[in-house]
């Protein structure tokens, strides 16, 4: 999706979410929404890393979570689990 100078970065509706959605990207995970319709799913985070171990590679971000809070500290124990020495 393109966004124009003036809209935030992720188009995500909470702002929690959205630091959190930052902190994967900086930390080099590949953060993707997903246009359309696509259930409950508002886009997923990927690792890129391709010696990674972990079994969860993807994590699907939650287009409107019971609680801004739990989302993104899901968000954040993903990055956790997957910073990765070489990167």
């Amino acid at each position: 999706m393109l966004y124009a100078a003036n809209m935030p970065r992720w188009s995500h509706s909470q702002a929690k979410v959205r630091s959190a959605l930052d902190d994967a990207a900086a930390a080099g995970l590949r953060v993707m929404d997903t246009p359309g319709s696509h259930g409950h799913s508002w886009g997923y985070i990927d690792c890129v890393y391709a010696d990674c171990t972990n079994q969860v590679r993807r994590y699907y971000v939650d287009s409107t979570p019971r609680n801004q809070d739990d989302e993104a500290s899901k968000i954040r124990r993903f990055i956790r689990k997957h910073e990765h020495k070489e990167r």
